[in-house]
């Protein structure tokens, strides 16, 4: 069980660097947080947490509670320092992201309800994909890249496997790593 322990704590570990590197992107200037993206994963991470713990995730749990913590702390960062332009697109996936919460609320199977945050946490996604896809610069890859590895750590870390433990995590890798293949994708047309 040590190990398992070890992993966890360097799952926060990474997590910490990748999310300093984000905070000092924003406060430079270079970065652009979407407020809507990171208020909803503050929540979603908020709720795999709780999910995760209630499973007995224990240390494989950590990074959620951990990301569930700075994500808001990053989503107070764009009020001053994120993106200005929201579009109608934006403000509906917020408002569908939002109102889906009380429905997992009330889901009461463990799995759907872990498939129904991780599609919430993907609707948050879609306002950051929207604004990278036109100024790929303004996101710090370095962040996605520790969002990963931290979740590969905490797959490790996980006490117990289930789908409803381990369902989220594999999810945000992909969803990361096609998030990183179209900023390298864009910046290089961009470039051109």
């Amino acid at each position: 069980m040590m190990t398992k322990d070890y992993l966890g704590y360097l799952s926060i570990l990474t997590a910490s660097i990748g999310y300093g590197l984000y905070i000092l992107s924003i406060v430079r200037g270079k970065t652009h947080p979407h407020l809507f993206s990171w208020v909803i994963w503050g929540t979603v991470t908020g709720i795999v947490f709780v999910a995760q713990d209630s499973k007995n995730g224990e240390a494989g749990a950590w990074a959620a509670g951990f990301s569930s913590v700075i994500s808001f702390i990053v989503a107070l960062l764009a009020l001053r320092y994120g993106e200005k332009k929201i579009t109608f697109l934006d403000w509906l996936t917020f408002a569908g992201a939002l109102g889906a919460i009380p429905i997992w609320y009330f889901a009461k199977d463990p799995l759907a309800s872990v498939i129904l945050v991780t599609f919430i946490d993907q609707l948050g996604f879609l306002p950051t994909f929207r604004k990278s896809y036109f100024k790929p610069r303004e996101e710090s890859v370095w962040t996605y890249i520790m969002d990963i590895f931290k979740y590969v750590l905490s797959l490790g870390a996980l006490s117990s496997y289930s789908w409803v433990t381990i369902f989220f995590p594999l999810v945000i890798i992909l969803s990361n790593s096609c998030f990183l293949l179209m900023i390298r994708l864009r910046t290089r047309r961009v470039s051109s």
